[in-house]
């Protein structure tokens, strides 16, 4: 009784905002019961919240030890491996699962180390723990799909994207992160086809548009591409603006005037 009461104060302490109470809250209702594993869940949950990963993730293990067969813990350790590698400033990647920032395109040559290829996989490996539990949990086929995007397993990390937006189609933020496979696989029709879906639900997407910019001025489309990027860079001026004048994806179109207007 006293632990439940603990409980849904921290719970609803965490809607308020209140983190810090809430986790000494559900501290309380840890302490009349060690292996109420809910309490462990939503304290990682609030962990999360304040970026503290590692200590998150110990919360998410102590959840699969008391209850191995809870997807949702499963897909959070998954997920919280890849932001625990973004915190460390190597590759950013935003809050929503595989919405992967305008800073990756600027990493594919990157030389990922053999401590880096381990914790993707094992956060691949958490993510198909999750989609063995529960295969048609949307989030978790998104977060494999981006664990194999950063594996290098593009078609793999496709699939992964066509699943979670099969379960869920107006995912704006899968449509716009299946176009970043699609530009690491060339197929720049189709990733222009991705943006432009998820376009119609979220108009306001900078990224989405700066990235149609980058695929126009690879294909040559120069108009197009200036028009999108006067797009991105009007709905957040400094980070499109400044990431247009070093990218090489728009080395086709630099000289012309228009576009040395933009970023000027």
């Amino acid at each position: 009784m006293f632990c439940e009461a603990w409980h849904n104060r921290g719970t609803a302490l965490s809607i308020l905002g209140r983190h810090e109470e809430a986790i000494a809250s559900y501290d309380q209702a840890l302490k009349f019961k060690p292996d109420y594993d809910e309490a462990w869940y939503d304290r990682g949950n609030v962990l999360y919240h304040l970026g503290c990963y590692e200590e998150a993730i110990v919360c998410f293990d102590k959840v699969l030890k008391i209850k191995p067969d809870s997807h949702l813990a499963w897909n959070n350790k998954g997920y919280l491996l890849l932001k625990k590698y973004s915190n460390d400033g190597k590759v950013a990647i935003f809050e929503k699962a595989l919405e992967i920032s305008l800073s990756l395109h600027n990493s594919y040559n990157q030389d990922f180390s053999r401590e880096d290829f381990k914790l993707y996989e094992e956060a691949l490996s958490n993510f198909n723990k999750a989609l063995e539990l529960k295969p048609d949990f949307e989030l978790s086929w998104a977060n494999q799909g981006c664990s194999l995007y950063y594996l290098g397993r593009y078609e793999e990390a496709l699939a992964s994207c066509n699943k979670a937006l099969e379960l869920k189609p107006n995912d704006y933020v899968a449509c716009f992160n299946k176009s970043f496979v699609l530009i690491k696989l060339r197929r720049y029709q189709e990733a222009i086809t991705s943006l432009n879906e998820g376009l119609k639900i979220k108009r306001d997407n900078h990224i989405a548009w700066y990235n149609k910019a980058r695929i126009y001025a690879l294909i040559g489309n120069s108009k197009r591409a200036i028009k999108s990027l006067k797009t991105a860079i009007k709905l957040n001026f400094e980070e499109s603006r400044n990431l247009a004048k070093t990218d090489p994806d728009f080395n086709t179109i630099r000289e012309n005037k228009k576009f040395k207007f933009l970023i000027e």
